[in-house]
């Protein structure tokens, strides 16, 4: 074996040398990272700042430097800085769930509702347990925002052409209550709410949100205290389309034939005209088959309105919300009685009816939002928190499940429990309990959140 020169061993030296400067640079970065992270990990945002600041200077394309730097901005009430630092991190890794949940909360605190709502839907679409405080914060955004569009509608009501309304938008009012016990009035609601569900699915149109149509009516102050009576006639088809921006309104109607038996019919209001076409024959059957009375109306509706849909389409609307008639009562309970503001009822509700259905989503999304409380908001920040310092600069290998919530665990040894108590814990007010940072208000009190 051939002894190696003096040249080459000092080679060999300063190449060994070179590789444990650069092994001890890395160590250092990663320990003044993880000393950042556990800072806010413990909330102690005072701290973490000036050192995840560094941090992010140093590394600018680093999308865990840009995230942690930008959740410290946001726990420490800076919320415009942290839309900054949170957005150059999601341009670096656009799926990273906790950087969508942080910069929508950091937009939303900053007044920026659109961006909001778009990182929040985002990371919604990116699917993982127990999400239902984001989907509560959806909820609560859109209703604000409806209420303050019908607002405008009605104090420009005067300037607003009918002929802008576009001619493919379609709104669906509560249905009509034709007779039967008062017990199946709910089922009015549940049936609009579906259909407006099915008709969603069909590319050719534009909805109008569910609520919108009840946030005007409250604003209108013609609102009745019982939600049966909230149908819309050919009267009020032309006002309620121009403020709505409806150009037509899809209403049904229930009929009890008898104690097992109901009828379903259609109608399709031109708000323009206040012209009225009747879908078709009435659709009767049992009870126990009304989402299948549900989807004949829809073909029946699609037809008026000259939309022929084809296999693709059909498979997709075919497909039932629920199975269980049981469910989709106390489904139509729930929604009758956010209705009233009973939001504690609705959410007894709806977990009455994934009790009986565990996979009725419209059930699932109206329980996550009635059913949201301040503790929620608080054990999903925690562990958005636990899975920003425990994931890399991958990015997209953030959408993963690792425990119950779909988040990993902190990866440098901080336990969840024993953690001492927040230094900069935000105030939670509201129903929502979204975290509300000193100076930056949020949604007005009394948002209503029904639909």
């Amino acid at each position: 074996m051939p002894i190696p020169s003096t040249r080459s061993r000092v080679r060999g030296l300063l190449v060994a040398a070179c590789v444990l400067l650069g092994s001890l640079t890395c160590a250092t970065a990663a320990r003044a990272v993880s000393q950042g992270e556990r800072a806010l990990l413990h909330r102690d945002s005072r701290s973490a700042v000036p050192v995840l600041a560094a941090e992010a200077t140093r590394r600018p394309g680093s999308m865990q430097a840009q995230r942690a730097y930008g959740i410290a901005l946001y726990r420490s009430g800076d919320a415009a800085g942290a839309v900054r630092s949170l957005s150059a991190a999601r341009r670096l890794a656009p799926r990273d769930r906790p950087t969508l949940y942080f910069l929508g909360n950091a937009a939303e605190a900053a007044g920026d509702t659109t961006l909001a709502l778009d990182a929040y839907r985002t990371c919604l679409a990116l699917g993982g347990a127990t999400l239902g405080p984001v989907r509560a914060r959806v909820d609560v955004l859109v209703t604000a925002g409806l209420r303050a569009e019908a607002r405008r509608r009605i104090a420009e009501e005067r300037s607003i052409p009918v002929a802008s309304v576009p001619e493919n938008t379609v709104a669906v009012p509560e249905f009509a209550f034709a007779g039967g016990p008062d017990s199946l009035r709910p089922v009015c609601l549940g049936l609009a709410s579906v259909l407006v569900n099915d008709l969603g699915k069909v590319p050719q149109l534009r909805i109008v949100e569910r609520n919108h149509i009840d946030i005007l009516l409250d604003e209108l102050k013609l609102a009745s205290s019982s939600p049966g009576q909230r149908a819309v006639d050919p009267k009020t088809a032309p006002r309620y389309g121009r403020l709505l921006g409806a150009r037509r309104f899809a209403q049904g109607s229930v009929l009890a034939i008898d104690d097992a038996r109901m009828q379903l019919r259609g109608s399709v209001i031109d708000t323009k005209t206040a012209s009225v076409r009747g879908t078709g024959v009435p659709v009767d059957g049992r009870m126990d088959d009304v989402i299948q009375l549900e989807k004949h109306l829809v073909y029946e509706v699609l037809d008026t309105l000259g939309i022929h849909p084809d296999a693709a389409l059909r498979r997709a609307i075919g497909v039932p919300a629920t199975r269980s008639f049981p469910a989709f009562l106390a489904f139509s309970r729930g929604l009758e009685f956010e209705a009233l503001g009973r939001t504690a009822e609705a959410a007894t509700a709806y977990r009455e009816a994934l009790r009986l259905d565990p996979h009725f989503s419209l059930a699932q999304d109206r329980a996550d939002v009635t059913g949201d409380t301040p503790a929620m908001h608080d054990a999903l920040e925690q562990n958005m928190l636990e899975s920003a310092a425990g994931t890399g600069d991958g990015g997209d290998a953030e959408v993963r499940s690792t425990d119950a919530l779909g988040m990993g665990p902190p990866s440098d040894g901080v336990p969840n429990a024993g953690l001492p108590a927040r230094v900069d814990a935000p105030t939670r007010i509201g129903a929502g309990g979204r975290p509300q940072l000193p100076g930056f208000p949020g949604v007005p009190p009394g948002a209503d959140r029904r639909r």
